[in-house]
Formats: structure tokens, C-alpha cells, sequence
């Protein structure tokens, strides 16, 4: 599976990676809640990264060289630190020269190193990576969350209907009409305007 995503020269080293850090690494159904996370082990388990299938190849590079950072930060420093903090920004830079810098094109490796330069708290180098990595593979028919009307419908990721209710600090209530369950949205999660009666079944 990591063949469609990698080129041979970075599979070869990921691949090494995962057996040196004995991960279980799956590829998962996309998520509308995020890209992909990271299980550290627990008894006989071993740590695990899942990651979001997608066609486009740079977000899953990214995306998993950011779940790898998160398990060595782990190793590193346990619960001692934040998970995006200093610490693990200086650990993904590192892979990012290791595994991504040759891997990517110019625009993302510099706002990649932009985003791992910024301040912990500074939003702005962050949407501008995601931005310009959905340009490389985002479906025209998808919008940013908050550019949905309060009152209007969208489709997710998961293929449910919401409605918009409206921003909540930083993130966008809103409520789902199969269960009238209310979900937060990030700003930057993309979704599908459609009309209340477009249930998939």
C-alpha cells in the first residue's frame, strides 16, 4: 500500500523506520476529524500510526512523516511535553531533512519549514501549508468549513449531513441530522454544500 504514496528510494528508508521502531502503520478509511494519528503501545500492542487514504500523495508524505515525529517525540519524553510543542517540532524538523526535504515540491518544503519554524500558537503558517497542499489534489466541489452559511447543509468526509450553526472560538458548531448531535469542525476542514434531503444511504 505505502508503494502508491512513496517513491522507492523513501519507501526503502520508511519502511526501515517502521522496523526499527517495530510500528504498525495502517492505511484507514478517510476521516473528516483529522489525517492520521499516533498510538503509542500498550501491553502487547505495539505503537501504531494510522493514516488517512487519499489521492493526494504529499498530504499522506506529510502526514506521516508528522505521526513519526509524534512516536519518537513519545520515546523521547512520554507525557512530559505538549504534543505540538517545541519538542516535537525540533524532532520533525529533523525527520523532514531526513525523509521529505528531496520528497516534496519547493512550495510545501517552504512552507513546511515555515510552519516547523512559527511559534507554537501562530494559526497563520499552518493554513497556508494545508492550503496549498490541497492544491495538489483537492476536489473542486469541496469548501472550507466556515465558508457554509449558518443555517445551510454540508456533506463530510464520512458522507453525513449538517447543518451549520456557527463559529465557536475557533472551530464552527455544528449539528448532525441523522442523530441531532452537535460536532466542532476545525476552520480548515473541507466539505460538500448540499441540501438537507441529500442523506446518502
Amino acid at each position: 500500500m505505502l508503494e502508491h504514496y512513496l517513491d522507492p528510494p523513501l519507501h526503502q528508508k520508511v519502511n526501515q523506520w517502521i522496523r526499527a521502531n517495530r510500528v504498525e502503520l495502517v492505511v484507514s478509511k478517510p476521516r473528516y476529524s483529522k489525517l492520521g494519528d499516533f498510538r503509542p503501545a500498550l501491553g502487547r500492542r505495539p505503537h501504531r500510526i494510522s493514516l488517512n487514504a487519499t489521492p493526494n500523495i504529499f498530504e499522506f508524505r506529510i502526514t506521516l512523516v508528522h505521526e513519526m515525529a509524534h512516536l519518537e517525540t513519545w520515546k523521547a519524553f512520554g507525557k512530559r511535553v505538549p504534543p505540538h510543542g517545541f519538542e516535537w517540532k525540533a524532532v520533525y524538523h529533523r525527520l523532514y531533512y531526513e525523509f521529505l526535504q528531496s520528497c516534496l515540491p519547493e512550495d510545501l518544503s517552504r512552507l513546511l519549514e515555515a510552519y516547523l519554524s512559527a511559534p507554537a500558537r501562530s494559526r497563520i503558517p499552518k493554513e497556508n501549508l494545508v492550503r496549498a497542499i490541497r492544491n495538489y489534489g483537492s476536489s473542486h466541489d469541496k469548501v472550507e468549513v466556515g465558508k457554509v452559511g449558518a443555517g445551510r447543509c454540508f456533506k463530510a468526509g464520512n458522507g453525513r449531513i449538517f447543518r451549520m450553526i456557527g463559529k465557536h472560538h475557533t472551530r464552527y458548531k455544528c449539528v448532525c441530522l441523522d442523530n441531532d448531535r452537535l460536532f466542532l469542525f476545525s476552520r480548515l476542514a473541507q466539505v460538500t454544500p448540499c441540501e438537507p434531503d441529500a442523506q446518502t444511504v
